[in-house]
């Protein structure tokens, strides 16, 4: 029986994908490109690359994995973000029940990330499924969190596209009709949408060779018996456990705490650690004097929400202010997140909110292109977030920015043999080193009987082994 599982987890790890070589962005970006302005130079410097071959680069932080097409959080979302051209990807990170950390964007969506209310596990739910009422106009409800559920019940979970239907009647519809009209649900079926535990995620990203970047999310509600410092910690050992090296991890926090923390008792981690940036409108931006503080307290990378890294001047898209400020004060910048906005010459009426700051710059989809060129002449991003990884690594190979992140030999041989089946390749370790004790033991015979005794006059000789 232990060795059925142990070839079965040798199984498994030998089908994960390896690193990829030569990416494939897919024909997003050349869309992207064509409702440019024909005039527009980016245009012909991004045309220009249309057949070079590319690789994953650092520029190219996967959002979720790829959910503009694929269930977020999920084994086939990351294998997809890879072959895009990801170099990082993230794993947002709650909990279940028992403690066990696991790839959820918040502890509170189950209920429309995943097939939970079609299961018998939806009795466990926080708050059960209310249709919608048509006499008040009240919306259908639900909550489902993971700490509602062990581990072993959570992985018998399927992820699905994000979204819920507000006016659904029944429970089908509420689970399977809310998917946004941008995204689709052809990579959603019942045989695909693998949850993933951190450390799932640790081991797939290290086979794919590629960097990591967990977020410690917020706690929903309470009587966890667990405090923030706790669960960073916990995060961060898992990594420890696999030998990853702290300068490939790019922990995330909205909690400044939570980054504090981690400058002050693991400073290893301190380079990378991101504190990213809640704020809603312009109006609750930082200044050059927060940037200065953060600077002092060991705070290196800042990551806001689009709209604060773009404005307007002279009609012209340009770099904000604070943008300009943060990087003065010393830090580098990550984005989020592109991609997420839906059909943008549309009316805007898809989602406005990332680009809110520069609303009458946006004439057509090429926009995404322009917003990207101003991160990167102009603020030198260290990443940009997005649902569809393929269109920041493009634009990054064409224009020479950014590297590639992934590694040749990667650390998946070290998480390996901290699997089950560690304890075969110590046995057969021991198994060789016997042998080879063996083989020396008869050489030795062999040697004695064969030599003169004479040999060494001022040696005493070793007594016969027969």
């Amino acid at each position: 029986m232990v060795l059925a599982t142990s070839v079965d987890d040798v199984t498994a790890a030998s089908s994960l994908p390896g690193p990829t070589t030569l990416i494939s962005t897919g024909p997003r970006p050349p869309f992207l490109i064509s409702q440019l302005a024909a005039s527009s130079p980016l245009r012909a410097t991004l045309e220009a690359c249309a057949d070079q071959p590319m690789t994953p680069n650092s520029f190219a932080f996967a959002h979720r994995g790829a959910p503009l097409q694929f269930p977020e959080h999920t084994r086939e979302s990351a294998v997809a973000a890879a072959r895009l051209g990801a170099g990082t990807i993230e794993c947002d990170v709650t909990f279940t029940k028992d403690h066990e950390l696991v790839c959820r964007h918040a502890q509170n969506d189950l209920h429309y990330t995943t097939n939970i209310l079609l299961t018998p596990l939806a009795s466990k739910c926080s708050t059960p499924f209310t249709p919608y009422n048509p006499d008040t106009n009240a919306p259908a409800t639900a909550e489902c969190w993971t700490s509602d559920l062990t581990l072993a019940e959570w992985r018998t979970l399927r992820g699905k596209m994000e979204g819920f239907n507000a006016k659904a009647l029944t429970v089908e519809e509420y689970v399977q009709t809310g998917t946004p009209g941008f995204r689709t649900t052809l990579y959603a079926g019942v045989t695909s949408g693998t949850l993933m535990t951190l450390a799932d995620s640790i081991e797939l990203y290290e086979h794919m060779g590629v960097r990591h970047t967990p977020e410690a999310k917020a706690f929903v509600g309470g009587g966890f018996n667990w405090t923030r410092p706790a669960f960073v910690q916990k995060i961060l050992d898992t990594y420890k456990t696999f030998s990853i090296p702290p300068t490939r991890v790019y922990i995330q926090s909205f909690f400044e705490q939570d980054v504090l923390y981690i400058v002050r008792n693991e400073p290893a981690f301190a380079s990378t650690a991101v504190l990213l940036d809640s704020m809603q409108s312009m109006a609750t931006a930082p200044n050059a004097a927060t940037f200065a503080a953060w600077i002092d307290q060991g705070i290196r990378i800042w990551a806001p929400p689009l709209f604060a890294l773009l404005d307007m001047q002279h009609g012209r898209l340009v770099a904000s202010q604070i943008g300009l400020q943060a990087r003065r004060a010393g830090l580098d910048i990550i984005g989020w997140s592109l991609e997420r906005q839906g059909v943008l010459a549309n009316d805007i009426v898809d989602d406005t909110w990332y680009y809110q700051s520069v609303l009458p710059a946006i004439h057509n989809e090429g926009f995404a292109l322009e917003a990207m060129h101003v991160f990167v002449q102009e603020l030198q991003l260290v990443g940009l977030f997005s649902d569809w990884a393929g269109t920041p690594a493009y634009y990054a190979n064409c224009v020479g920015y950014g590297h590639n992140p992934v590694t040749r030999s990667s650390h998946a041989a070290t998480s390996w043999t901290n699997s089950v089946h560690k304890d075969w390749l110590v046995f057969v370790g021991i198994v060789i080193v016997f042998l080879g004790m063996v083989g020396m033991f008869n050489r030795a015979r062999t040697y004695l009987r064969q030599r003169p005794r004479d040999t060494n006059h001022h040696a005493p000789l070793l007594p016969r082994c027969d």
